[in-house]
């Protein structure tokens, strides 16, 4: 087994020995393994016959010197890298802070009419401690509605928007750019200007992603969310009608709904400046890192 002294593609190098971490996130040697104690492998049997080596070599995993590297394969893996590694989490938080954001501006109180007044109007009344889990029941069931609305409903306006950062088009603006900064031919490019490059590209391909997300989230602020939300409270409308008819609580008692219309007016409540800082989470060494470890997964 070889490890690399200066490895920068596996982390940490001992995995290359079959360490890994364990619960508190020390290393374990692979002879404190109960894949070795139990010679899952037969590398236990290899170890005492003289037949396994541990060997450390100098330098990195991939070569040091100069090597083409074929671009579209390693556009495929960049994008793929920032698809699953930075895009999902976003995409997944922007579904989940739109469903939290949804419940505050949609209002269900319990209330109940004046009958003596000419006019009816309503106002919140205190209910009993049996009731009120009653209602607190409900008022869960009507949210946990409104969350699996909204959330069923975004992911098709997301695609709608997002087209510029599907793996298609991430490709091919990777493919393009790296060309453009490292060639050596039409499909071919150099690993040390890839190197040398590396946070200049990774630069780059966050500029092109944070403008796309910018635009998409100010779509979504000024377009979609305002007739999904209305869309979603006229739905509710006929939920909390079902539950006036089949439910009574006390005499005259219903649920009623309000609606705040969707309307980002400060800049500090809108849906880019809360998302779209989690793009730029990760440390210091990642751009060189990522780019050293996938060019030389795409090595001619």
């Amino acid at each position: 087994m070889i490890q690399f002294s200066q490895d920068v593609m596996i982390k940490p190098a001992q995995t290359s020995w079959f360490w890994v971490d364990d619960e508190d996130n020390e290393l374990v040697p692979l002879e404190s393994q109960s894949l070795y104690r139990e010679d899952w492998l037969g590398l236990k049997k290899l170890n005492e016959a003289g037949r396994l080596e541990f060997l450390v070599c100098p330098g990195q995993h991939c070569p040091t010197t100069e090597y083409s590297i074929v671009v579209e394969h390693f556009a495929q893996l960049i994008a793929t890298h920032w698809q699953f590694d930075h895009l999902e989490p976003i995409i997944s938080n922007t579904y989940r802070t739109i469903a939290e954001q949804f419940q505050k501006h949609i209002q269900i109180t319990t209330q109940k009419a004046d009958r003596d007044s000419t006019e009816q109007h309503f106002f919140r009344v205190k209910v009993s401690s049996d009731d009120r889990m009653d209602l607190d029941i409900l008022h869960a069931q009507i949210f946990g509605a409104i969350q699996a609305h909204t959330e069923g409903n975004l992911p098709l306006a997301w695609d709608r928007l997002a087209d510029k950062l599907g793996r298609p088009a991430l490709e091919s603006y990777i493919k393009n750019k790296t060309l453009e900064h490292c060639p050596l031919s039409s499909d071919l490019v150099s690993s040390v200007c890839l190197q040398q490059r590396a946070r200049q590209l990774s630069s780059e391909m966050e500029d092109y992603i944070h403008v796309n997300l910018e635009n998409i989230y100010n779509q979504l602020d000024n377009q979609v969310l305002p007739e999904l939300l209305q869309k979603t409270s006229q739905d509710l409308v006929n939920v909390l009608n079902y539950f006036n008819r089949i439910f009574s609580f006390r005499d005259n008692e219903r649920f009623s709904l309000s609606v705040i219309p969707w309307k980002q007016e400060k800049e500090e409540t809108s849906l880019k400046s809360k998302l779209i800082p989690l793009l730029l989470a990760h440390n210091d060494d990642h751009p060189t890192d990522f780019f050293s470890h996938y060019a030389c997964l795409s090595r001619a």
